[in-house]
């Protein structure tokens, strides 16, 4: 959602410096989970979409301007008003994942389930820039390691919902772990919880 704020401003030409302008963005254009049966989605199956100012938009929020500039935008105290109220409303409507940097801490910190991944930066990195690689998107390692670094400090230093694990949730690292076994793991902890609420 912090993504699809950041490419509409780009798109509209509002500078990421301007505070009162995208939290004003951010407030008139909220942010929804498109109907999987509209035609537009079909085109960008299978990746994560959003529909904002009348737009679906998936691969694009994963552009390098936007991947940028998120961080700077996403650390606004009125976009991120704006923001978690629309998330909240998103999980008033019923069952649903949800991710995010300050889900489990801001959002929704009596969601029944929280997960918080980490990896190294170094490996964090590398597995974005092998997927920009997929893309087609010719990009130094050593410059995305950088954009990777700069984002933690501001996600974790902002003033606003800094970046940090809810007291109760499962930290799982994913270093040298697959995708499978994370789930393996997330299915385990589920079936845990469920045991130890029926006895």
């Amino acid at each position: 959602m912090y993504r699809a704020i950041t490419w509409l401003a780009l798109q509209q030409g509002i500078s990421i410096d301007d505070a009162a302008a995208l939290g004003a963005l951010a407030e008139a254009n909220p942010v929804s989970l498109p109907d999987s049966l509209e035609p537009e989605t079909r085109e960008h199956e299978g990746s994560s979409q959003v529909r904002v100012a009348g737009h679906i938009v998936g691969p694009e929020l994963r552009d390098s301007q936007v991947t940028g500039n998120v961080s700077l935008v996403s650390r606004i105290s009125q976009v991120r008003t704006a923001l978690v109220k629309q998330q909240r409303d998103i999980g008033d409507q019923g069952d649903i994942i949800m991710v995010g940097r300050d889900i489990g801490t801001v959002v929704l910190p009596d969601a029944d389930l929280k997960v918080f991944l980490t990896a190294s930066t170094e490996v964090r990195a590398k597995r974005r820039w092998q997927e920009m690689q997929d893309q087609g998107q010719d990009v130094d390692l050593r410059q995305v390691l950088q954009e990777t670094k700069a984002r933690d400090d501001l996600d974790t230093l902002r003033a606003d919902s800094p970046l940090f694990p809810a007291v109760d949730a499962l930290q799982v690292d994913t270093d040298v772990i697959s995708a499978e076994q994370v789930v393996e793991e997330l299915l385990a902890h589920i079936r845990r919880l469920s045991q130890s609420d029926l006895s």
